[in-house]
């Protein structure tokens, strides 16, 4: 093929002619005064192309996305209230609500609480839509646990994730919200 072979000896006759960067594009890059650690220069003088992206361009490595235990824990929290407001919503209660019921309503409010945190890390591998069933499981089995307590007492529920706040004194207040 011709227009292969043309390639290839362009890139034969080719040389790597290094430009400087413009002296303007270099000012707003690094200011006027070029500051900087030992370990900075040392950077500039092994590789001017790296220091330019370290320095000139601040790239970063991509950060990786995880499912840490402080986000499960917001999501089941909000799961739950998601669900113990839906229940009221529907007329029903921890009481009242069918296991039909509850499994359904559950399930809606765990997806409505991986959707809330903002990413897809959930969906991004087959071991976080293992996660993801698993937090449906163990919520669903949460509920079952706290329509349990509530069928074998007298206690009705009234308030979910209640907040509060109490001023002590003038430059004093304490808050908080009640699970």
């Amino acid at each position: 093929d011709p227009e292969i072979i043309r390639a290839i000896a362009r890139g034969a006759c080719c040389t790597n002619v290094q430009t400087p960067l413009d002296r303007q594009v270099a000012l707003d890059l690094y200011g006027e005064v070029l500051k900087g650690s030992v370990s900075r220069f040392e950077t500039y003088y092994e590789c001017p192309y790296r220091h330019f992206l370290n320095y000139g361009l601040h790239l970063e490595k991509r950060r990786e996305y995880t499912v840490e235990a402080a986000d499960l824990g917001t999501i089941y929290h909000d799961a739950l209230e998601k669900y113990s407001n839906r229940l009221r919503d529907c007329g029903l209660s921890f009481r009242t609500a069918s296991d039909e019921d509850s499994s359904h309503i559950i399930a809606e409010c765990v997806d409505e609480a991986i959707d809330n945190i903002g990413n897809d890390v959930l969906s991004s591998s087959a071991r976080n839509e293992y996660f993801k069933k698993r937090i449906s499981e163990i919520s669903g089995r949460t509920v079952d646990v706290l329509r349990q307590h509530v069928r074998a007492g007298l206690f009705e529920p009234e308030e979910f994730e209640f907040a509060f706040e109490e001023k002590l004194s003038d430059n004093i207040s304490f808050r908080g919200k009640i699970d």
